[in-house]
Parts: C-alpha cells; sequence; structure tokens
C-alpha cells in the first residue's frame, strides 16, 4: 500500500495548473460563453445569464488566487478545489481535473451546481446572495479589463481585497460577516 501514495502525489504533481489574472479569466469565460452558442452547446438564454455572471465568477476566482491548483481543506474536514472551490462529491469524475489548466469542467459544475439550481436556469438565491456579499464594495477592488474588439477597456470586474475572507466565512460558522 506504501507504493501507492508515492504514486498518486508523483501523478497528481503532472497536472498541468494555471494561474489566471482577472482580465485574462474574464476574457477567457467570455470565450468559452461565446463558443458554446457558436457551436450549439448552449441556448442563447443560458448563455445570456452566464455572460452576466463573469464579473462574479472573477471575483469568487479570486478568492482562490485566480489558481488552477488552488486546494483548501477547511476545518470540517471538507476539500475546496480549482480556481472556482469546488467539493469534490458535486463534481461527476476525478477530482483531478478540477486541479488542471483546462476550466471548462470547472466552470460548468460551478454554474450548474453552486449558482443555479441543478438542470435548470432559475438561480441558486441562497449560494448566490453569499457570493454577491463577499463580491460588492466594500469587500473589493474593481479593474477594468479588455474584454474583447468590441469591449476594450471598461469592463468591470471585482478583485478581493482580502482573499482569506471567503476562508475564514467557511472555518468559523459563527463569524460576523462585515456586512
Amino acid at each position: 500500500m506504501w507504493l501507492i501514495v508515492p504514486v498518486l502525489l508523483f501523478s497528481s504533481s503532472l497536472v498541468a495548473s494555471k494561474v489566471f489574472t482577472a482580465c485574462e479569466l474574464a476574457q477567457k469565460l467570455n470565450d468559452r460563453f461565446t463558443d458554446q452558442i457558436t457551436k450549439g452547446l448552449a441556448s442563447r438564454e443560458e448563455v445570456s445569464k452566464y455572460y452576466m455572471d463573469i464579473p462574479l465568477l472573477v471575483c469568487i476566482a479570486g478568492y482562490h488566487n485566480f489558481s488552477t491548483s488552488n486546494v483548501v481543506v477547511t476545518d470540517d474536514r471538507v476539500a475546496h478545489n480549482g480556481i472556482f472551490g469546488i467539493v469534490p462529491h458535486d463534481l461527476k469524475g476525478d477530482p483531478a481535473l478540477l486541479l488542471d489548466d483546462n476550466i471548462d469542467l470547472d466552470v460548468k459544475t460551478f454554474l450548474e451546481k453552486v449558482l443555479y439550481v441543478a438542470g435548470s436556469l432559475y438561480r441558486n438565491e441562497n449560494n448566490r446572495n453569499f457570493y454577491d456579499k463577499l463580491c460588492t464594495y466594500p469587500e473589493v477592488e474593481y479593474v477594468s479589463c479588455y474584454l474583447n474588439n468590441y469591449v476594450f477597456g471598461r469592463y468591470r470586474v471585482p478583485i478581493p481585497l482580502n482573499p482569506n475572507l471567503l476562508y475564514k466565512t467557511y472555518q468559523n460558522r459563527t463569524i460576523q460577516v462585515p456586512w
């Protein structure tokens, strides 16, 4: 059995990861959603909602250091993996896929399992309200990004001022959040 652990540790270190900037991630998400419409992989209604979620997704990624290899295990022993801190049991498949440089599965899982009610375009208001409060003033600062050839420099995305605030909130169930 002792041979399995080194092999697993070695194989997990071979996974390519990426650390985005806020603007790189906004561009990547915009391109991903545009491709979904172009390729007929999602309805226009679905993608139009997802376009509106780009600033929130960027902010949430900021709480995970914009890193696809981010892993945090909270005091209650729950792992939060990848750029959006997805709990592995919410994923169908190998949790290591949340830690590579391809964020397609991360985005799909976070939208479908966290921000929206599974299998629908109805927003999960409880989850969304939690993240909305973490992603608005005074918890964030805004940066302006170039998004595409038509939105070049005025696309504002929120960046957390204290990336540890999210996990402080997770760790202590009775914490008084500053809102």
